[in-house]
């Protein structure tokens, strides 16, 4: 920069310039300098000089200069001055006169203060640094002066605006400096509660000023001196640990810590630019690292621990900063060479670890500088910043890969950073190996040892990452295994050490050293895992890794650490880890027995060979052997590890299947000779010890690997002789327990433990005998499972040698041999043990006849009961095959001998035969009936609490069982029991007795009733499925809804026979506990109710209650306000009792009503239940009539909730019998209620009533009003459907047979039809009667000039129930008339005879009334009724006049549509609209619905008798315009609406559909433009549909199909509001659809050119506004695609599909311009905050949608070659990107990935392949170019689905299963090819040899497709190898060469000639 000094002569010419212009009274203004000053002294001498200048503007600017410039002024006042002309400077700016005034310019005095200031600075902190003093923060003229910093910003601000040139001297860094360092004091100095007050007011200030000054002073205009790298050090330095102290200190989340947080960016982010600029040399590389690395590596650990929320985006980019300084200063290209070449693992190529300490003698550079530091810190114990070297060694990894350019490295460079990794952890293992060799005692010891751990931790969790070592590239010649193997054995070493600490006393797991041991250990366990990840082999024996585990399992459980939690998780991952690794490596089978085999050795004794040659084993006392068991227990037995085990057996290729039951035959024997007693050297502890973990341990392994095995055809010989096998090493002990003879149990435990016992040996507490036969019965339980599956599998002949061979043949006997084997006997449950065995039953008596002392609990036995029950189970499985067998044989024995004696009249009946095959079938069924009765006789344990108290309590809190045997306990005992009994109820029903069945069925009821813990209904929830495939939890609770809601167990006949009765009287007596004190209480619920005697006590009821009342209006004198009628509820509420549970046990048996009733074809259940309902609901009407209390009570509002549920039972009851009267006959339970008019008066009547008496209703009362309306009208609807549809019925038979009919027949059907008819014309006279009732009573209302008050709640649901009755009824009648042709009827038959115009008259005049009570004006009360002047003038027109003539007089419906004015929506009142949808009014909202749904009725009813409804052109229009309105309001809203704003839409939306059906009646050239209103509409709705779904809309047809249904939710479960939204839209669609399946050639034309510029993006109000750009399109163009695929769905016949095709193109065009804009990496996010703002769909969904149009089009459709090439490119344009999209730190701010939806669209762009493949053979043929690119980058996406590399953040992949699906999409495409092998045989090699190239690991990532990946492929793959030539498998074997490639071809070629060759057999 230039000095202003330099620039002095020039200004002095200027000067003489300006002189020889000016005047000469000018001159009077020269003066010279030195008089100025003296004539300043003298001012300030006398007292009368401010330090203001004075406003003398020639010789301002230089007065201040010479001022500042004056020796003699003291800096205080120079300070003062200066800032008072930077305070005046604010006022002047921009006055161009007074800046051409001044002798100096601006500029000069900006320069000259920026260059003075600095030099304050300057000088006062190099002052302060020599003194070594610090100032005060208001010290006048220092650095930490406030009002110096505001100088140097203004001189910053001014070079700004002036763009002038300022120096900055290299020392002014150190002044800055000072200012951190100050901060940094501060915090130091003062207590942590102050420190955010400390660094506030005038701290904080100065903070914020030298931020600024920072910022400006660092900008791109300046230039810093940079060549001082020791201030740039020293400044970051103090940056650094400013940072550090702020979040040390808790500050980062407040105002200060933001601000400090950008004060540092703000350095560091230039420093970062320095070092990139300028690399140290050899000394600053030194500098740098010893002042540096140690505070960068401590504040990267903490930002990368955690990033503070408050303020993500500056952490995040301090994150950023810190790894760049990193990178660019330690790692530069200038540095980075000589990191690369240390050759440190060279000395590893020898196995041996001598040369372990000399490895300092690789590096002589001043690299080494680096690795000291580390050591260093090492040696230092610096936890935190020795935690961030293993982001160091990340970021080393990322620079390398940068600067060599490799996405993927190489093997050459996986050397040298293996290299580095070397370097790094070698000092970590030492200090390791030194503690293994000291004793480690005390907590600071087991510090450091933790502190080793956690920095090794961190540099693998880096080293896994970034994939460094790759063992199948590695070329170190061993080495880089032979250091991991070190590293793994000294961590093991170190284990076996810490777990002898750990045992060797209780109390030295207390407290501290217990915590430290913890999280040792945990460290341990998670370098074990990172070690199975990188390189497994380094391992060796499992056997030690297992005993590691059960160790620290153990360890856990005795410490009461608060990590031990985490600790037993850790565990448990590691073991679930080692089961999935080595499961794909085909070794699962051995790891399992390994663990055997190491609980083995935990128990062994001292004498044991192989235990002495083991680590862990000693470190085991005795007195924890139970500990030890229970948490083996706890580990073995959980959900996640059984899972883990089941899928690894599940995964065992069927060959091995057989290998694995030898491997575990063997692992059984030596278990058994394990568990024999030495009476000298074994206890009964260790006796104990042994047999829990056989018996609920090792069985659950040996039961899960055995129930879990894949059997087949081809391998069910091989397991059958292995399981033969198995069972011979059971049967020696098993024996003698089952056999004849007495004392079997003593017997079979010495065969067992050698050991003699007894009885009083039993009856001891000391001995837990029971877990031994728990794992003989359970392994036979299970290999007879798996031998029966095996033998069903082979051939007849081998079945049988099989059979023989184990010593059973009843299982492999055909009906034949039945037949043919005449001396046939029950072989018995225990046969092939031995023959003659003992019977099940008297075995289990025995077992349980044992006593144990009390300290075997009840919970330890529990598995034996539930086997026990299993085992009886499949006795009775067998005993009913027997007996059915026996039975048929007896009976064709029987008919044999019968035809014997008709042909030989000697011969005599064989009674004896007879007799045999009877006791034979007699004592088979008494074994089964035994058996049942002891599985009944457990069943109490479920019913003893149900039945003996409440039924409102629940069975227990802790019931839930999660299926597994070895888990149960006393309080999931029962709910085992319970899940056994239900899952087989078809298997022991028909052996009990009738007593026992109503009691099964009793509790059944009992237990599906709600309690304080659980919920009815909760079938699905978290508790019995997870919906993840993990293992399920189960309650009673649970178990039995589930039982009651499936249909066949209403197949049982004891169910049909007892349920109804059995479910009454539960019903009776709840409602007996409920209304107990009522006088009511004697109700005869069995027998329906004297309707006569009901209806007059209800009417006199209402009379008394509300005599003085007007229901109707709401008056405002006298009645009480609804905020004091809420008041006082809540006061009436608080003051209750807690609500009973009788309230929610009636309503949850209601419920189940409503599931056995669509199960039921018995008339006696019918009349039963439907008696039972209606007088439940009278009791409850009864009770609201009578209730006293406040309207918002829990009372009043759980009787509400009970009639809901009564009047829905009713519902369902009444929809089962009408679809069950053809099975019923006569019978009907609408017969019933349509017997006379007073049922139907009391469906009426009790509404009615209960509306009266709700004054005011809260939301949630109203939404139940509303439901109980819905409800009734829904009965209605299917009476009168049922009794019409009986009349027409007999209509229809009586005219197309005439004559042909019986008299008889003829009369009672005469009869019946006649009764139906009746039934119609009472139901419409009492709806006719009440409406007009009600219609008189709004007239008198409204006639006493009472409009302006209006109608209550009250008032509006009785009109809105009125509404919804008669259109229910006007439904059910023209319901029942949709599939009949009345043309066919005789003309004398008269239908509307049961409907007059009369009716219909009073229906619309109250429809009409209705609207004008909605909209009318508050403030113009009307004189009369017939001149009242609303807001709607369009009533009033004068076509609107109904004449007095019949139907045929008034003009047509279709002319209404035709009409050319339109409806001027101004008339309606908008804010009301608007409150609709916000869920407010919602009884006017629901009145509106009804006004909607009975206008339709009415409109249909019209329809169907070829009449002209009497509803004019004005009120349909009325209604069109308010849909309008509806409809627009509804897209302008930004937030969600509420559920019931979609639920009373849905009448605007039934109006609208049943308006659709009467456009193909009118002329399509005058109804054009209300078509194009209407397709607008729709378009509009379903455009809000779907952006208010995001991501989860998608087309009508995709959610009809079932492929991806079974995929797991994408985010979370869906809200209620999002299934009403679901359905609404659906509706929307539907109405659509109505509108365009029937419509005219003209009007179908409109509607495709509306699509047409919907699709287009048209505005419809600006055209040169598109709405199709760059990333967004709007909601109408995803509709247009919406309903482009609902118009090539509905749209039918020759001349109209060919309308379609011509404008197929253009349509197709539209698409793909669509896909233009959308496609990006963000389709395949969600946001995770949604801004109100963005109302446009989800871009992800709209492309879905594009894609599946266009598989509908290119399916039936004709498309030109350019768009069949598009369409082929869309999967490579779609998903080029995939496999490398990577988000960005700030989109995952606001972004997350749904991989549902990327799957979801791999799935449709594979459909779009397969149907172009097969629609468009010759187009796509030559575009194969383009298919082979698509086909490839879909088979690189296979390569992401890895559940291991899920979790890397950011990055776009599957789970293994997501990755199968989608192979199995992928599939398809090949299978295609396949199929059309005549056009792209010759291509079908190309597409295997990528495949074969990706699968060998030549695609991204490099790690080749996952097993169950390909096994889902594999098909595919076999289908291109079989269209493919000898020639081509040839010339690809020759093109790939000696490789992977070509060995994959080998096996893929003898797999298919194994498995998908035809061999020419079938």
């Amino acid at each position: 920069m230039a000095d202003p000094q330099t620039k002095r002569g020039d200004s002095k010419t200027m000067k003489k310039r300006k002189r020889r212009l000016c005047e000469p009274k000018q001159e009077a203004y020269k003066t010279p300098r030195i008089d100025l000053l003296e004539e300043d002294r003298a001012k300030e001498e006398q007292g009368g000089m401010s330090l203001e200048l004075e406003q003398c503007h020639p010789w301002k600017n230089l007065r201040l200069i010479l001022s500042i410039q004056d020796k003699e002024t003291d800096v205080e006042k120079k300070v003062q001055l200066a800032l008072n002309f930077m305070k005046s400077r604010t006022t002047e700016v921009g006055d161009d006169f007074v800046q051409g005034r001044e002798t100096v310019s601006i500029s000069r005095v900006v320069v000259f203060l920026n260059n003075w200031v600095q030099s304050v600075l300057i000088s006062s902190e190099k002052k302060i640094r020599m003194e070594g003093k610090r100032l005060q923060l208001k010290f006048p003229g220092s650095c930490l002066d406030l009002k110096c910093w505001e100088i140097f910003r203004y001189c910053l601000k001014e070079h700004c605006r002036l763009n002038l040139s300022l120096s900055f001297p290299q020392d002014l860094l150190r002044a800055v400096r000072l200012i951190a360092r100050e901060a940094v004091f501060l915090l130091d100095e003062i207590s942590p509660n102050s420190k955010e007050t400390v660094l506030s007011g005038e701290h904080f200030k100065l903070i914020t000023t030298v931020r600024d000054c920072v910022l400006l002073m660092f900008s791109s205009d300046f230039q810093v001196l940079n060549e001082n790298l020791d201030s740039w050090v020293s400044m970051i330095d103090a940056v650094l640990e400013l940072l550090l102290k702020t979040y040390s200190s808790g500050l980062d989340a407040g105002t200060v810590g933001v601000c400090v947080l950008e004060f540092s960016c703000y350095i560091l982010e230039p420093f970062t630019n320095y070092l990139r600029a300028y690399p140290f040399r050899k000394g600053g590389f030194s500098d740098f690292t010893d002042e540096l690395v140690e505070p960068l590596l401590h504040l990267l650990n903490v930002l990368q621990l955690q990033i503070n929320s408050f303020n993500p985006d500056g952490a995040i980019k301090l994150l950023s900063l810190v790894k760049e300084i990193l990178s660019v200063g330690l790692f530069h290209s200038v540095h980075i060479d000589g990191f690369l070449i240390i050759h440190s693992v060279d000395k590893y190529i020898t196995p041996g670890y001598a040369e372990l300490k000399d490895s300092k003698a690789c590096i002589k550079s001043y690299h080494r500088h680096l690795f000291n530091k580390l050591e260093k810190l090492m040696a230092e114990r610096k936890i935190i910043p020795v935690g961030g070297i293993g982001g160091l060694f990340c970021l080393f990894v990322h620079t390398v890969k940068k600067q060599k350019g490799e996405d993927f490295l190489k093997a050459e460079t996986r050397n040298s950073i293996f290299d580095f990794f070397v370097q790094i952890v070698e000092p970590l293992i030492l200090d390791i190996c030194r503690h293994i060799q000291a004793t480690l005692d005390g907590v600071a010891f087991l510090s450091d040892v933790y502190c080793s751990l956690k920095c090794i931790t961190s540099i693998f969790t880096s080293f896994m990452q970034e994939k460094v070592y790759v063992r199948t590239e590695d070329n170190s010649k061993g080495a880089s295994f032979n250091f991991l193997k070190m590293v793994y054995d000294t961590v093991m070493s170190l284990s076996v050490k810490i777990s002898q600490l750990w045992m060797s006393s209780s109390d030295i797991v207390k407290g501290s050293i217990g915590e430290i041991l913890v999280l040792v250990a945990k460290e341990i366990i998670v370098i074990i895992g990172f070690f199975l990840e990188i390189e497994h082999e380094v391992v060796g024996n499992l056997v030690n890794l297992w005993l590691l585990l059960l160790v620290y399992s153990v360890a856990g459980s005795m410490t009461d650490a608060p990590g031990c939690n985490s600790l037993a998780a850790e565990v448990l991952n590691l073991g679930c880890h080692l089961v999935n690794l080595y499961s794909e490596l085909r070794q699962v089978t051995s790891t399992i027995l390994m663990l055997c085999k190491a609980m083995r050795l935990l128990v062994a004794r001292d004498n044991d060979d192989e235990m002495n040659s083991l680590r862990f084993v000693s470190c085991i006392p005795v007195l924890l052997y139970e500990a030890f068991a229970k948490s083996v227990g706890m580990l073995l037995c959980s959900p996640d590890f059984r899972l883990s085990i089941h899928n690894a057996i599940r995964s065992i290729p069927e060959g091995q299947a057989s290998q694995c039951i030898r491997q575990l035959t063997t692992d059984m024997t030596e278990f058994l000779e394990w568990m024999e007693i030495d009476s000298s050297v074994d206890n009964d502890t260790i006796f104990n010890l042994k047999a829990e973990l056989l018996g609920r341990n090792v069985t659950e392994i040996y039961v899960l690997v055995l129930d879990s095995l894949t059997i087949t055809t081809g391998n069910s010989y091989l397991i059958g002789s292995s399981m033969k096998d198995f069972v011979t090493v059971l049967r020696p002990s098993l024996s003698s327990l089952v056999k004849l003879q007495s004392d079997c149990i003593e017997e079979f435990l010495f065969a067992v433990t050698a050991r003699n016992f007894n009885k009083d040996d039993l009856a001891k507490s000391r001995y837990s005998s029971h877990w031994v036969f728990l794992f003989f019965f359970r392994l036979y339980m299970s290999s007879r499972s798996l031998f029966r599956e095996t033998i069903s599998l082979m051939p007849p002949s081998s079945s049988k040698m099989m059979s023989a061979l184990m010593g059973g043949s009843f299982a492999s006997f055909s009906g034949k041999d039945w037949v043919e084997n005449a001396e046939w006997t029950d072989e018995g449950y225990f046969s092939w043990i031995i023959k003659p065995s003992a019977s099940l039953l008297s075995v289990i008596q025995s077992v349980s006849a044992i006593r144990y002392g009390d300290s075997i609990a009840v919970a330890d036995r529990s598995p034996l009961i539930y086997t026990m029950h299993a085992m009886a189970l499949q006795r009775l499985i067998d005993l009913n095959k027997q007996i059915k067998s026996a039975e048929y044989l007896k009976m064709s024995n029987y008919h044999l001998n019968e035809v014997k004696l008709k042909d030989d009249a000697d011969l005599s009946l064989p009674g004896k035969e007879r007799r045999q095959w009877k006791r034979l079938i007699s004592c088979l069924r008494q074994e089964a009936a035994d058996l049942s009765d002891f599985m009944m006789d457990y069943l109490e344990l479920v019913g003893e609490q149900k039945l003996t108290k409440n039924a409102n309590l629940s069975l227990n809190e802790n019931d839930d069982w999660d299926l597994a045997v070895c888990s149960l306990n006393n309080n999931s005992l029962p709910t085992a029991i319970w899940w056994i009994i239900c899952q087989n109820i078809d298997i022991w029903c028909t052996h009990v007795s009738k007593k026992k069945l109503k009691l099964f069925l009793t509790i059944l009821i009992y237990s599906s009733l709600p309690s304080v813990t659980s919920s009815f209904g909760d079938v699905e929830g978290k508790n019995i499925s997870n919906g993840n495939g993990k293992v399920r939890k189960v309650t009673v609770h649970q178990i039995a809804v589930a039982l009651l809601s499936d249909t066949i167990f209403y197949e049982q006949t004891f169910v049909r026979r007892h349920l109804a009765s059995t479910s009454c009287h539960v019903l009776k007596k709840s409602i007996l506990s409920l209304f107990g004190n009522s006088s009511y209480g004697d109700v005869d619920f069995k027998s329906l109710p004297n309707w006569s005697e009901v209806l007059s006590a209800h009417d006199n009821s209402l009379v008394n209650i509300s005599s003085s009342k007007d229901t109707l209006h709401d008056f405002s004198s006298g009645t009480q306000s609804a905020t004091e009628l809420h008041t006082g509820c809540d006061k009436e509420i608080n003051s209750l009792p807690p609500i009973s549970m009788d309230f929610a046990v009636c309503q949850s048996l209601l419920q189940i009503f409503c599931w056995m009733s669509k199960s039921f074809s018995n008339s006696r259940s019918f009349s039963l239940f439907a008696s039972y309902i209606l007088n439940f609901e009278r009791l409850v009407v009864g009770s609201l009539m009578n209730y006293d209390g406040a309207l918002y009570s829990t009372t009043h509002l759980e009787l509400l909730r009970l009639l809901l549920s009564c009047r829905r039972s009713l519902k369902y009851l009444v929809m089962a019998s009408c679809d069950s009267s053809t099975k019923l006959g006569k019978f009907s339970l609408v017969s019933i209620l349509a017997e006379s008019s007073f049922p139907i008066l009391w469906l009426l009547n009790s509404v009615l009533a209960v509306i009266g008496r709700q004054s005011s209703l809260e939301d949630g009362t109203k939404e139940m009003m509303f439901s109980l309306m819905d409800v009734t009208s829904y009965v209605l609807l299917t009476v009168s459907k049922d009794r019409v549809a009986l009349g027409l019925d007999f209509l229809v038979t009586s005219a197309n047979k005439e004559g042909d009919l019986d008299e008889l027949c003829v009369s009672s059907s005469e009869d019946i039809a006649a009764s139906a008819w009746e039934t119609v014309g009472l139901i419409a006279v009492t709806l006719k009667e009440l409406m007009n009732s009600l219609f008189i009573s709004l007239k008198e209302v409204y006639s006493n000039g009472k409009l302006g008050a209006g109608l209550n709640a009250v008032g509006l649901n009785k009109v809105s129930f009125l509404l919804s009755c008669f259109q229910g009824f006007l439904w059910g009648f023209a319901s029942a008339l949709n599939h009949i042709d009345l043309k066919t009827f005789n003309k004398s038959v008269n239908l509307l005879q049961y409907i007059d115009e009369c009716t219909i008259n009073i229906l619309l005049d109250v429809i009409k009334f209705s609207l004008r009570i909605l909209f009318s004006e508050d403030d113009q009360p009307p004189d009369s009724l017939d001149v009242i002047k609303f807001s709607l003038p369009i009533l009033f027109r004068e076509d609107d006049k109904q004449p007095d003539s019949s139907f045929g007089d008034i003009p047509s419906c279709s002319s209404v549509l035709t009409d050319a004015y339109s409806f001027n929506m101004e008339c309606l009142k908008k804010p009301l609209i608007e409150s609709f949808l916000k869920g407010e009014n919602q009884d006017k909202a629901y009145l509106l619905r009804q006004l909607f749904l009975a206008s339709s009725a009415v409109l249909r009813f019209g329809s169907q008798f070829n009449l002209t409804p009497p509803m004019t052109s004005s009120l349909v229009l009325i209604f069109i315009g308010i849909s309008e309105t509806l409809m627009l309001e509804l897209t302008e809203m930004v937030v969600m609406p509420k559920p019931f704003s979609f639920v009373w839409l849905d009448g605007m939306l039934k109006f609208l559909e049943e308006l659709g059906n009467h456009f193909p009646l009118t002329d399509p050239t005058s109804s054009r433009k209300l078509f194009l209103k209407m397709i607008d509409l729709h378009l509009k709705g379903i455009g809000k549909c779907i952006s208010l779904q995001g991501k989860r809309a998608v087309l009508a047809s995709h959610e009809m199909e079932l492929n991806t249904k079974s995929l797991p939710s994408r985010l979370e479960e869906v809200p209620a509001v999002s299934y009403c939204l679901d359905e609404f839209k659906a509706r929307v669609r539907m109405s659509f659809k109505v509108l365009i399946r029937k419509a005219s050639e003209l009007h179908l034309l409109s509607a495709i050119q509306a699509l047409e510029k919907a699709l287009v993006g048209v505005n419809n109000g600006c055209t040169k506004v598109y709405e199709v750009s760059m990333g967004r399109v709007s909601s109408v163009v995803a509709a247009g695609i919406d309903c482009l695929d609902l118009v090539l769905e509905s749209v039918k016949g020759r001349k109209r599909l060919s309308m379609i095709r011509r404008h197929i193109q253009g349509l197709l065009a539209s698409l793909f311009n669509i896909i233009l804009h959308l496609q990006g990496s963000l389709i395949y996010c969600e946001k995770l905050v949604h801004d109100k703002s963005d109302t446009d769909p989800d871009s992800g969904s709209v492309v879905l949608m594009c894609v599946e149009a266009l598989i509908r089009i290119s399916g039936k459709h004709h498309m030109d070659s350019c768009h069949v090439s598009q369409s082929l490119h869309l999967p490579s344009a779609l998903f080029q990107d995939f496999c490398h999209l990577k988000l960005s730190e700030e989109k995952l701010n606001f972004y997350v990935v749904d991989r549902r939806f990327s799957m979801e669209l791999f799935a449709a762009c594979c459909r779009l392949l397969c149907t172009l493949l097969k629609h468009h053979k010759s187009e796509s043929e030559r575009c194969i170019a383009i298919v082979q690119d698509s086909v490839s980058v879909l088979l690189h996406c296979l390569v992401m689905a890895d559940s291991a590399s899920v979790a890397v953040k950011g990055i776009i992949l599957w789970e293994v299963q997501e990755g199968v699906k989608c192979a199995s999409f992928l599939r398809r495409v090949y299978e295609e090819l396949r199929q059309q092998k005549d056009v792209f045989g010759r291509h079908c090699f190309q597409f295997l040899s990528k495949y074969i190239w990706v699968y060998s690991g030549y695609g991204p990532f490099q790690s080749g497709i996952r097993r169950e990946v390909d096994e889902a492929l594999r098909p595919g793959v076999n289908a291109l190898i079989d269209v493919c030539s000898a020639d081509d498998l040839q010339y690809l074997h020759t093109a790939f060469g000696q490789g992977p490639c070509q060995s994959t071809l080998a096996n893929l070629q003898h797999d298919y000639k194994l498995n998908f060759q035809y061999g020419g057999k079938v």
